[in-house]
């Protein structure tokens, strides 16, 4: 796998972005600092993302962004934090699209990730970048129980796709306009994600029941 440096000097630099700025209104804490197995949530997601390799790793922030933060700080990681966090999903991906473009402008691709998906692991990212190195295709998206979604990997043509979301919008909305070009990758139990406190219990009670 290529190296990557600071200003992004490689072509096959594939930044992954964790999109982990919104309020978690309806779960009523930060999910990004949910306790899984004796760690936060988010270090687990940014963990796994930094162990991966595939590129520089950027998280998005914005509610409760300095709390949040503090719960990464040992990872090397960059931090871009998205005061217009309220505006919706599509607002912290044209963020940290914008982040990665001015600082690793040489990234040949992007990955989309959340932080709530607790079963997502070191390989799945690779496997992402690696088809994507292979060429299988420009755009890359996981599927799992009869879907697909996040974590996505976007080659650079699609970027201005991305910036021309709508605020409330997904990055769903542009893997659906170009569906017939995706090459999936399966990731199991990948629609396991964190939104309400059952979602929370039902999340601790899979992990206790290893192996899954």
């Amino acid at each position: 796998m290529s190296e990557h440096s600071e200003d992004g000097g490689e072509s096959t630099v594939i930044p992954i972005i964790i999109l982990a700025a919104g309020p978690s209104s309806r779960l009523g804490q930060p999910k990004q600092l949910l306790q899984l197995q004796g760690e936060p949530l988010i270090h687990r997601i940014t963990r796994y993302a930094s162990e991966s390799n595939t590129g520089p790793v950027v998280v998005v922030l914005g509610s409760q962004a300095k709390k949040i933060q503090q719960a990464i700080t040992d990872l090397p990681v960059h931090i871009c934090v998205h005061t217009d966090w309220k505006k919706g999903m599509g607002s912290s991906i044209k963020a940290g699209l914008k982040f990665v473009e001015k600082k690793f402008p040489a990234a040949a691709a992007t990955i989309l990730s959340v932080c709530d998906q607790p079963f997502l692991e070191a390989g799945h990212f690779m496997s992402l970048s690696n088809a994507f190195r292979k060429k299988r295709s420009e755009i890359i998206a996981s599927k799992y129980a009869g879907t697909f979604g996040v974590p996505c990997l976007f080659g650079k043509r699609f970027f201005s796709s991305l910036e021309k979301l709508r605020d409330d919008q997904g990055a769903k909305s542009v893997l659906e306009v170009h569906r017939n070009e995706i090459a999936f990758i399966s990731f199991t139990k990948g629609n396991v994600d964190v939104d309400t406190a059952m979602d929370w219990e039902k999340v601790q009670t899979l992990i206790s029941s290893k192996p899954y």
